[in-house]
């Protein structure tokens, strides 16, 4: 009796079906390593060990019980290869499947197919790239990072920016993430600025700061109760911009040669967070 468990051709479905990547529904594509080991790899790599079995003793087939075990692992294979959308590896398997359907198969060609199908499942899979996050950083690339702060409530447009600054950390990218960090503080001005009733301008934040300036400059007899209640808090939005101005704003928009380094952006983001923080629960706030 011959053992057939290979059909004549690749079945269709394995080519063309749909699986759902574990990546392709999370956000931003990140995954565990565990969801990774889950999805496929320990069974996929068994299969792969098996074309190294075959490439380098194709006699095994001739072994007891060889042909059948040989059959099941293959087949492990091309469902593995079809759920990871190997389209290059199957077409090259399916060349495999007439020498192994025969009641005769040759070793030689067994092994230079087997060969062959590993060399190219390996630069099929070597085309898709994973990212490794540091653990220290996961907290500023996850959804839930300052998600019902008062940074939340108070600036829900900023969130989404200031969110987006910290996966830019979690990332690697320093400077895409203290530029997105201005356009948080850029929101956080805004509302000081509507507070104090004067225009803002987002290409220099002088305008707030000299108002700041002259207002706390005004002889104290001059100055409003709701001025002297505030004016501490406004001194410290002062000090803030004048602080961050100076060192950061102004680099990271005029100056291409300005590098940020990890431990910039990780200063910028805590920074971000404790001002915009400050501003939130100091009744500042977006317009609707």
């Amino acid at each position: 009796m011959t053992l057939t468990a290979l059909a004549p051709t690749i079945p269709e479905e394995l080519v063309t079906r749909l699986e759902v990547y574990p990546w392709s529904g999370s956000r931003f594509g990140v995954v565990s390593l565990l969801d990774v080991l889950r999805y496929a790899a320990e069974d996929f790599w068994k299969a792969c060990e098996l074309l190294t079995l075959l490439a380098g003793e194709p006699l095994v087939l001739s072994h007891p019980n060889g042909r059948k075990n040989a059959f099941a692992a293959l087949n492990q294979l091309l469902a593995h290869c079809g759920k990871l959308k190997l389209k290059v590896s199957l077409k090259e398997a399916e060349k495999m499947l007439p020498v192994f359907n025969s009641p005769d198969p040759d070793p030689e060609t067994i092994r230079i197919l087997a060969a062959r199908l590993s060399s190219v499942i390996h630069s099929e899979l070597d085309s898709e790239l994973f990212f490794q996050m540091e653990p220290t950083r996961l907290e500023y690339w996850g959804t839930d990072w300052l998600l019902g702060s008062p940074i939340y409530h108070a600036f829900p447009m900023a969130h989404e920016e200031i969110q987006s600054a910290g996966r830019c950390y979690a990332y690697g990218e320093p400077v895409a993430c203290v530029f997105h960090l201005m356009r948080v503080i850029d929101a956080g001005l805004r509302s000081v600025a509507d507070s104090l009733n004067i225009p803002y301008n987002a290409r220099n934040w002088s305008g707030i700061a000299d108002k700041l300036q002259s207002n706390m400059e005004e002889k104290y007899k001059n100055k409003t109760d709701d001025w002297k209640q505030k004016e501490p808090f406004y001194a410290s939005i002062l000090t803030d911009i004048q602080s961050i101005s100076r060192a950061h704003r102004n680099p990271v928009l005029h100056e291409v040669e300005k590098k940020y380094t990890d431990a910039d952006a990780f200063y910028l983001l805590t920074v971000t967070e404790r001002f915009m923080g400050h501003l939130a629960e100091n009744g500042m706030k977006e317009k609707p």
